[in-house]
């Protein structure tokens, strides 16, 4: 990344959140601006912007069971600076993916479309069909995640 200056880093740490934003924050102090870093719950939100990261993102996907206040949710976008939200694609068109997490307001476009009138950027996962990235793009989607790096020029 140092030598790399346009290099980018979304974070998607599985265990021990904070503790590894930690270790980022130690040994990458001078390209933390670089770092995108992926929250998991509301309440990284401030831990991280602490830790010093300027860009915080919320992934709803691992939200913790049981919370589902859709109240709660958007006004966390308004009371924070979180960058962007994002979560299963398959949301976006009320889908269900069978996770033990799943909030069944999110699915179908009423959280979509709050978010968008709110101008929150909204990232969707996994996308790897050219088709349907251009679908969640036209449906006004600001990034995707995709395991295919030949993407046939969608931006």
């Amino acid at each position: 990344m140092r030598e790399n200056e346009d290099f980018l880093v979304v974070t998607d740490i599985k265990d021990s959140n904070l503790d590894g934003a930690a270790y980022i924050a130690k040994t990458c102090p001078d390209i933390l601006d670089r770092f995108i870093i992926q929250a998991y719950q509301c309440d990284e939100y401030e831990p991280l912007r602490e830790l010093g990261f300027k860009y915080v993102l919320w992934t709803l996907y691992r939200y913790a069971p049981g919370d589902d206040n859709y109240d709660e949710v958007v006004q966390a976008f308004v009371d924070h600076d979180f960058i962007a939200v994002t979560f299963w694609e398959s949301w976006l068109y009320g889908l269900s993916t069978d996770r033990e997490t799943e909030l069944s307001w999110l699915h179908g476009s009423d959280f979509f479309e709050t978010m968008k009138c709110m101008t929150v950027p909204v990232c969707v996962h996994t996308v790897n069909d050219l088709e349907d990235m251009e679908r969640d793009i036209d449906q006004g989607v600001s990034a995707i995640y995709t395991d295919n790096t030949d993407n046939g020029g969608v931006r």
